[in-house]
């Protein structure tokens, strides 16, 4: 399988959880929900840098930052919907605009 479908693969399941957190769940699902968008996120936003998407670099790295397990935002659930939701178009949108290969050599 190519590089590029793997990785589409991977947002399009990350768009699912994203969705899925809109419902209600314990509170180890929006801790694994943080680990996972913050992971996927980080690396697609350095992908991006690396074929100088700068626009699409900088949405991925403010939404690790939003997601980051590490230092955490504390939003109400309303808030966290409406971030759940954005964050899941940008994937959606980013599967068709920006291509994330496993390098850049030709």
């Amino acid at each position: 399988m190519k590089a590029n479908h793997t990785y589409t693969i991977i947002r399009i399941a990350t768009i699912g959880f994203l969705l899925f957190a809109l419902g209600s769940h314990p509170y180890g699902y929006y801790q694994f929900l943080r680990w996972l968008v913050t992971g996927i996120t980080v690396f697609i936003a350095y992908k991006a840098y690396e074929q100088k998407k700068n626009g699409w670099a900088w949405a991925y790295g403010v939404t690790a930052v939003l997601y980051n397990p590490i230092w955490p935002f504390y939003l109400d659930k309303d808030t966290w919907g409406f971030i759940d939701v954005a964050a899941a178009m940008m994937m959606l949108v980013s599967i068709f605009s920006l291509k994330v290969n496993r390098s850049l050599t030709p």
